[in-house]
């Protein structure tokens, strides 16, 4: 997943985090699923979650 530096990360309820993409590039996607009907995506923890339409994501 690539993603640019500064998007909001998310719980995996879908409620905003005050965690943000520390810096632009590649990150490992460890998870899927649908949160608000949108397809998401892990990065680590639970916290951490970015939807897909927010990067470039090649599975």
């Amino acid at each position: 997943m690539i993603l640019k530096q500064g998007l909001s990360l998310y719980d995996v309820n879908g409620y905003a985090t005050t965690n943000k993409i520390a810096q632009s590039g590649a990150y490992k996607v460890f998870a899927e699923r649908y949160i608000n009907g949108q397809q998401s995506l892990k990065l680590g923890t639970d916290l951490q979650w970015v939807a897909a339409s927010m990067g470039a994501y090649y599975p």
